[in-house]
């Protein structure tokens, strides 16, 4: 099972396209909000695993901004997570992690949720590493919007021991 989770971990890495035109995210790729920042609501586990997680005693909701740093060559048409989301601990039953592939206008500034994966989709119950994909389809045009990921994370108690390890869009 290390092994396996060591994999994914290396798998994810950084914001990056490989040939496959997959771009790879995780939390340190991601910015938090101001209050979010501020208030220091978050860790990162280390630099060279990229797990983000809330700090142990916060509860509450987490918001990241993840940017599209350049031109896909086609219209991505999955959107995945990796993910640590117990949902079978006390007062855990409400809480998610979740994933918006987000285009803006360019010219009026009107933001469009193209796609929305959530850890509530996952079939597995507890504690334990697992991903959830969600297919759409849209055309990729950067010439008139401007596409980004949004990550929410909600925690109604310090028992869930959330972490976010990235995800992928292609």
């Amino acid at each position: 099972m290390k092994r396996f989770l060591l994999a994914i971990i290396l798998l994810v890495g950084t914001a990056k396209v490989s040939n496959a035109e997959r771009l790879l995210f995780t939390g340190n790729s991601c910015a938090p909000t101001d209050f979010d920042y501020y208030f220091n609501t978050f860790r990162v586990l280390s630099t060279a695993s990229d797990i983000f997680k809330w700090k142990p005693d916060l509860t509450g909701t987490m918001n990241l901004t993840c940017p599209i740093p350049h031109t896909l060559s086609s219209s991505p048409t999955t959107l995945t997570i990796y993910f640590v989301n117990d949902d079978d601990c006390p007062l855990c039953g409400t809480e998610a992690i979740t994933v918006n592939y987000v285009k803006m206008s360019r010219t009026t500034g009107a933001v469009t949720t193209v796609a929305s994966v959530s850890s509530t989709s996952s079939p597995v119950v507890g504690s334990a590493f697992t991903s959830v994909s969600t297919t759409f389809s849209d055309t990729y045009d950067t010439g008139s919007y401007i596409y980004f990921l949004y990550v929410y994370m909600a925690r109604n108690t310090s028992l869930n021991d959330q972490m976010l390890f990235g995800g992928e869009l292609f």
